[in-house]
């Protein structure tokens, strides 16, 4: 991905593009700073070739990474057409997977509920 000037995008990290309305959308993480803390990135195109940021995401600094609300990378965004909501679904990674809306595909995304827990991975 690269924005209008034709320079690389490096804070969308493995993004999930969606089409809303004729516009694609990118939704990607960032790593905030040296401790390591996540952060939801998006971005628009009207061609997939130019992109613009649209939207960073940052978790709750008062959170203690414990809470649902902490989810910062938006796995997938979906348009639910009786609600007219955007839903975006989304981790405390290692811990839950989260449920959070928005009357818009760039946010801001509300918490709403704990979908699952997700068991910890424990090797062999």
């Amino acid at each position: 991905m690269r924005d209008a000037g034709g320079t690389p995008i490096v804070d969308c990290l493995e993004p999930h593009i969606q089409q809303f309305n004729g516009t694609y959308y990118a939704y990607g993480f960032t790593v905030r700073n040296e401790s390591e803390q996540f952060a939801t990135t998006i971005y628009s195109s009207e061609d997939l070739r130019s992109w613009t940021r649209r939207a960073y995401v940052p978790t709750d600094p008062a959170l203690d990474g414990s809470a649902p609300q902490d989810a910062v990378a938006l796995w997938y965004v979906l348009y639910n057409r009786r609600t007219r909501l955007y839903v975006g679904y989304g981790a405390s990674y290692g811990h839950w997977i989260n449920v959070y809306t928005s009357p818009s595909p760039v946010g801001p995304f509300v918490f709403r509920r704990r979908l699952s827990s997700v068991f910890p991975y424990s090797p062999g």
